[in-house]
């Protein structure tokens, strides 16, 4: 016997937790539609036309193409 009596799932329950409740601030953020004025990467400003096409917007068009890039090359490099 271990000797250990506590829940053996209160760690994984946890962690749920702590993702659940990042995610609800996130989609909470995006909700309120409200866009960055400074770009979170390079600090330039956001255009308003992109601030108002994309509401929640936190990247500029050329940090976007970036950021959107990623995803397609990492699930590539997987493959290889």
């Amino acid at each position: 016997m271990s000797g250990y009596l506590g829940n053996p799932d209160a760690g994984a329950e946890y962690a749920s937790d702590v993702v659940d409740a990042h995610l609800r601030l996130i989609r909470s953020r995006l909700s309120d539609g409200v866009s960055s004025l400074i770009c979170h990467d390079c600090g330039d400003e956001i255009p308003e036309g992109r601030r108002l096409a994309q509401p929640g917007c936190m990247f500029c068009v050329q940090c976007q193409v970036e950021h959107d890039k990623l995803p397609r090359l990492n699930f590539l490099t997987k493959m290889l």
